[in-house]
């Protein structure tokens, strides 16, 4: 009777309070978790260029209760993300062009929290020996030295001779069966220039010395003619990376294959031989996901994170130490202490980037582009891979000519090495012997294209700045002084 009597009270207390046994009781509605997981990146700013066709973000996810699961989506995928203690790290493969992605976090209560960000793969700006161009919404514009067709307008000319050469932008219209090409990355330099489409095609023009624009046939002519406007590779398809040396040009394509042609008498087509070629040569690598080029070497980074080099090697552009400094015609590992995700070559030095932020520098030091201390204590010539002491957690690297470029974890850009005609963007005209002081007013970059003498950066609300050698117009501003360095970043004006 007790029991019933208890029971028989609550029940008309529950009644009294208009709720029933199915209620939630009010403290447990207090306490109901609401807070969302959260979500922190370590990663390059949106829209970045990379140059490897596999890209990694890491960072945390954490929440006051429990992250149940972290998912990718990316290029209409979705992957399940592994995470330990919150700490996550994954990688994926990229398509040429931006890149869109998604990190999507629940935890225990159904609480969800996302976070979107973006990627560019190629090269959205590129600076040859004097000219220069830039992709703006698909479409390829250029400027600058001329004298081979090179800025791909349809004609021939110089500056101070002809009164339609292209000191600014010029934007280059390709019809491919009377359809508008969209493209998404450029590779110039010296006096030739190649792009990648959409679709996965190659277009080359410019200087044709050497067979370097592929345009050839797969004979024992090498056909070396200069082209005005851009041509279709047609002996190239699915590629996904393009990259140029001084006289050679070297393609990625979807598959992890390396494909050369151009020039060759220091082996730098890695294809066995030392005769020049027309036509694409297949490289005998597998599972490639970057590639480079120096003036006459050229760099490929596996999936493994192991480096590859052949070609020229007199200066140990191919860090195989100071007893070997014989060029090689087949691609070398290149020792180096940890996983390398980027590389990039001047004219006879290289920089690599490890998977934690540390930078390494061999080959050709005469301008301390690799670096050097206030004691000169570094030599001229490094023969294997050195760690670069004056920085830890970089995010990028660039090089050409004799100077290099770093992107630092404060997301400035600090250049050092060869400076004599304003190639660093720096106000003092002096030779930095360290990466140590960032170029001014230059932040927020999502690109960067070195050339020999001047280089081409990209910013985030896409205005283009040059700076260095100006020759034939090769900084794209208005009224340029010929021959000229300028010592500080210009604003490249285009009148579309």
């Amino acid at each position: 009777m007790k029991l019933q009597h208890s029971f028989l009270s609550v029940c008309i207390l529950t009644f009294i309070a208009g709720c029933d046994s199915n209620d939630t009781p009010a403290s447990a509605e207090v306490n109901k978790d609401t807070t969302e997981p959260e979500i922190t990146l370590s990663t390059l700013a949106a829209n970045r260029s990379i140059y490897s066709s596999i890209y990694s973000i890491n960072g945390t996810v954490t929440d006051n209760q429990e992250v149940t699961s972290l998912q990718l989506k990316v290029n209409d995928l979705t992957k399940n993300v592994t995470f330990n203690g919150g700490d996550f790290d994954v990688s994926f493969v990229l398509t040429p062009g931006l890149n869109n992605y998604e990190l999507i976090a629940l935890d225990a209560a159904g609480n969800g929290t996302s976070m979107t960000d973006s990627i560019y793969f190629g090269q959205q700006v590129a600076a040859g020996g004097a000219h220069s161009g830039a992709i703006i919404d698909g479409q390829i514009w250029t400027w600058g030295r001329n004298n081979l067709g090179q800025t791909g307008v349809g004609f021939t000319s110089r500056l101070n001779t002809d009164e339609n050469h292209p000191t600014t932008p010029q934007k280059i219209e390709v019809l491919d069966n009377e359809e508008l090409v969209t493209f998404i990355s450029l590779a110039f330099n010296q006096n030739a220039s190649i792009a990648l489409d959409n679709e996965g095609d190659v277009w080359a023009w410019g200087d044709g010395d050497g067979g370097q624009l592929g345009l050839g046939d797969q004979d024992s002519v090498v056909l070396d003619v200069d082209y005005y406007t851009p041509q279709k590779i047609n002996a190239l398809k699915d590629i996904v990376s393009i990259t140029r040396g001084y006289d050679h040009t070297v393609a990625l394509d979807k598959n992890g294959q390396v494909f050369t042609f151009g020039e060759n008498d220091k082996g730098q087509l890695g294809n066995s031989s030392n005769e020049d070629a027309d036509y694409p040569q297949l490289v005998t690598l597998t599972n490639i996901v970057l590639i480079a080029a120096a003036s006459d070497s050229t760099y490929a980074i596996d999936s493994d994170g192991i480096l590859w080099g052949w070609g020229e090697n007199d200066n140990g552009q191919l860090g195989q130490g100071s007893d070997d400094t014989n060029d090689y015609n087949t691609p070398v590992q290149i020792p180096l202490l940890e996983k390398v995700i980027s590389v990039a070559a001047g004219k006879a030095h290289v920089l690599a980037l490890g998977e934690s932020g540390k930078v390494y520098g061999w080959g050709l030091n005469a301008s301390n582009q690799i670096g050097n201390t206030v004691e000169d204590t570094w030599p001229d010539e490094i023969y294997e891979a050195v760690e670069l002491p004056w920085i830890t957690q970089a995010k990028a690297v660039w090089a050409n000519g004799n100077q290099s470029f770093v992107e630092k974890s404060d997301q400035l850009i600090y250049p050092w090495g060869f400076n004599g005609t304003g190639t660093l963007g720096l106000e003092s005209d002096q030779d930095p012997i360290s990466p140590t002081v960032a170029i001014a007013d230059l932040n927020n970059v999502q690109d960067i294209a070195p050339g020999a003498l001047h280089t081409i950066a990209l910013r985030k609300d896409r205005s283009i700045f040059s700076w260095g050698w100006s020759f034939e117009g090769s900084l794209g501003i208005k009224e340029p002084i010929n021959i000229w360095g300028y010592t500080v970043p210009q604003k490249v004006e285009f009148n579309q």
